[in-house]
């Protein structure tokens, strides 16, 4: 049997909140519903994430919807990179990026001082989109 994984799906709605929230439960549900219906794929409740400009509306949105499979959330990741609705930064992902790297420095270091080159090693491990 074959299997296919989608890995991002992104829907956007732009407008009125009242407008965005009717429009995105009926997306919602019918994506999810094609998605699990002749598709038969699987649209997983625990990764399936809703980032709005206001928390409110990303909350109306997953309460009202009749499939429940996302739920509402501050950031998101978008293939690889995080993402905010409105007008927010988001650093977070930056942030765990860079204590990833402060962790390897030590080895790229040690290596430094027993004449390895570690040029490349630090460019490809530093790398702020991976």
């Amino acid at each position: 049997m074959q299997q296919l994984y989608v890995d991002d799906l992104t829907i956007t709605a732009v407008g009125a909140a009242k407008m965005v929230v009717h429009t995105m439960i009926a997306v919602i549900d019918f994506v999810v519903d094609y998605l699990e219906g002749p598709l038969c794929m699987e649209v997983s409740a625990t990764k399936s994430k809703l980032v709005a400009s206001k928390e409110s509306i990303a909350v109306a949105i997953t309460q009202a919807t009749r499939t429940q499979r996302v739920s509402a959330a501050r950031t998101a990741k978008m293939l690889g990179t995080a993402t905010v609705g409105g007008r927010r930064r988001s650093t977070q992902c930056f942030r765990s990026r860079m204590t990833s790297f402060k962790e390897k420095m030590g080895g790229f270091q040690q290596l430094r001082k027993v004449g390895v080159n570690s040029a490349q090693m630090v460019r490809s491990a530093g790398t702020p989109a991976s």
